[in-house]
């Protein structure tokens, strides 16, 4: 069943004043999933939460980046570059530098790498974000 990415990221910002955030993100993925709701959706939506509330604390790494990391390869990936594009988190870093240990080539790492360094110099990722993606870099490097 489709429904509006941002329907997902709205329930989950609605969660965020609560002591037991992580616990109601799992079971608001059980229900998504058991209304049989499109995961590519769910997921934009996480990114789209992510985005808005990079300072919440989601868990390390959590219920939904679990989620979003069980798309197929091809379908997390150009989901998490737009999300780069449109705002890198700390979250979304730690995704991408995830995606960047387990490169199979040595293309598809400098992609990766090429993509760090794009949200280590986002106008729009906070000074922490920024920080975190000039770690990773040092350390692939």
């Amino acid at each position: 069943m489709s429904i509006n990415p941002s329907r997902f990221a709205e329930e989950l910002a609605g969660l965020t004043a609560s002591p037991h955030f992580v616990s109601f993100a799992y079971e608001a993925i059980e229900r998504w999933e058991f209304a049989q709701f499109e995961k590519t959706n769910i997921v934009e939506g996480i990114f789209l939460f992510l985005e808005g509330h990079e300072t919440t604390d989601i868990g390390n790494p959590g219920p939904l980046v679990h989620f979003a990391e069980s798309l197929p390869y091809g379908s997390y990936k150009k989901l998490l570059f737009e999300s780069l594009l449109r705002k890198p988190t700390g979250h979304s870093i730690g995704m991408l530098n995830a995606m960047i240990n387990g490169a199979k080539t040595d293309g598809e790492r400098l992609q990766l790498l090429n993509a760090m360094r794009a949200a280590s110099m986002h106008y729009l990722a906070s000074a922490e974000a920024k920080g975190l993606a000039i770690h990773f870099l040092e350390y692939q490097s």
